[in-house]
């Protein structure tokens, strides 16, 4: 029509140009839309991530504020360990709250404000609970929550001041809304909540790790030291409630065992200085039960301290009484001794022999050397008994009745040995009296033979005068023997003057 030169043509040139004009706006228009589109939808996602990250916030927050570390080792450790595994899942989503941010920063509409306007759900807590895993929460009967979900028919999910987590939908009932849903927040507001509660949520786990690591550390310490106390429980009633043996035999066993227990009770000591010092070092780094840790250790150095005086006071106690009843046992052997020495004392009897009077005499010369020894030992035994009276005052009654009994024993011998020894004496007299007796008879026999026997009166003067030379040999042996016989017989006078032998005799 413009190219042909309508009658309209300018008219058609003012429509034509409107409508490109009005079709420029509609496609600008367009346009912004699909902008303002795209950008929601960038803002809707943002809010949907943040959303995620802040759920997830929600339900760890319980996890990791929560003040229960754990009664015993075993469950400290199980709760650390999965504290750990939470810890390294909350490090993975840094990567995942940095693209929020990054998905924040991004979006045109940073201060559009999002609300829906929604009532808040309520329920009542018609009983108490007390929850049996993390994911769940403790409740008191009247307490009013915030219903998260309800899709579960056995579970309700519901926020108790901040506190998320699941309780049994038999112990709750609904409740009338009564509140609107807070509208939500722009996003530079969103992005420094989100931030917020994920570093809060990274200190709190860090809290919880050290303060789980710091309660397996004290539960470990809590358990050395029990074992330690045990241990010292046990030996404190085998030293105080054992009674000492009364023979010696016994003792000396007993004794052994006390002695192996002494290098058991030193083999002890590095593993309380250890238990020291773990306790030392925990209470350095400020642990926060420093107060339990120092008392534990201190009761437990002070039962070690006492096992240690009482283990000493055994030992003397032991050592005294092996003492004593080793001074018993040397005593009645000393006596026994004696007893054994007496005996040859009190055999007094003797053919008169010579030779076996001789042989008996130097035998009780040992018996004496021998009884120079037992008094040795007696003297000796007297100085223990000394030291038994001055250490040990209640044992003064047996050992003073010991030393009597040592004493008679050891007088009667003695008494023993001089009657005994004067005996051999005389005996030796008397054997010398009668071999001299038995000497001169045999010489007077034979000088009398020879003179009987001598029956020559000499053919001349040569033979006479060789037997009266004869004669005078003879003569003269018997006035020899003439002194032999006074002095035997003066010899005779004295034993019967010492009632060595009968005067008939």
């Amino acid at each position: 029509m413009v190219e042909n030169k309508h009658f309209a043509l300018l008219d058609i040139q003012d429509k034509i140009g409107l409508l490109r004009k009005r079709w420029q706006n509609l496609h600008a228009l367009a346009a912004a839309r699909k902008a303002d589109l795209e950008d929601a939808i960038q803002i809707h996602q943002f809010f949907t991530n943040a959303a995620d990250i802040e759920s997830w916030c929600k339900e760890m927050a319980p996890i990791f504020n929560n003040e229960d570390y754990g009664k015993d080792e075993d469950t400290s450790k199980g709760m650390l360990r999965r504290t750990q595994a939470l810890t390294i899942e909350l490090q993975g989503r840094a990567t995942k709250v940095k693209e929020m941010i990054d998905e924040g920063n991004r979006c045109k509409q940073r201060n559009i404000i999002l609300g829906n306007g929604k009532k808040k759900p309520k329920v009542q807590a018609l009983y108490d609970y007390a929850e049996k895993s993390n994911r769940e929460i403790s409740v008191k009967k009247g307490t009013v929550m915030i219903l998260l979900q309800s899709k579960d028919k056995d579970w309700w999910k519901v926020d108790h001041n901040g506190r998320i987590g699941f309780v049994p939908a038999v112990y709750l009932k609904t409740l009338p809304p009564d509140d609107e849903i807070p509208a939500s927040v722009a996003v530079p507001e969103k992005l420094v909540d989100i931030k917020g509660k994920y570093d809060e949520l990274c200190t709190a786990a860090e809290n919880r790790k050290k303060n789980l690591e710091e309660t397996v550390e004290y539960h470990v310490l809590i358990a050395e030291v029990g074992e330690v106390e045990g241990w010292v429980t046990e030996q404190e009633r085998d030293v105080t409630q054992t009674s000492i043996a009364e023979e010696l035999p016994f003792l000396l066993h007993q004794l052994n065992k006390h002695h192996e227990f002494e290098r058991e009770l030193a083999g002890t000591e590095p593993l309380l200085a250890a238990v020291n010092e773990k306790a030392a070092n925990l209470i350095e780094n400020g642990h926060s039960k420093e107060a339990d840790i120092q008392s534990s250790v201190d009761n437990l150095d002070r039962r070690y301290d006492n096992l240690v005086r009482l283990a000493a006071r055994k030992q003397n106690q032991l050592e005294d009484k092996k003492n004593l009843l080793t001074f018993f046992k040397n005593v009645d052997e000393c006596i026994d001794w004696i007893e054994e020495k007496k005996k040859p004392l009190l055999a007094a009897e003797t053919n008169g022999d010579l030779e076996l009077v001789k042989t008996m005499q130097r035998n009780h010369m040992g018996v004496v050397r021998e009884l120079q020894a037992i008094h040795g030992n007696v003297e000796s035994l007297h100085e223990q008994g000394d030291t038994l009276l001055t250490g040990q005052p209640g044992v003064e009654s047996g050992v003073r009745d010991k030393l009597k009994d040592l004493d008679e024993q050891w007088s009667e011998v003695e008494e023993a040995n001089e009657v005994h020894s004067d005996w051999l004496k005389k005996c030796v007299e008397l054997a010398e009296f009668k071999k001299t007796f038995a000497d001169l008879g045999d010489s007077l026999d034979q000088i009398k033979t020879e003179i009987e026997s001598c029956s020559d009166k000499g053919e001349d003067v040569g033979s006479v005068e060789a037997l009266i030379a004869s004669h005078r040999e003879h003569y003269e042996g018997i006035e020899e023997e003439r002194e032999d016989i006074a002095r035997f017989k003066d010899t005779g006078k004295h034993l019967v003057e010492q009632d060595i032998c009968e005067q008939h005799d």
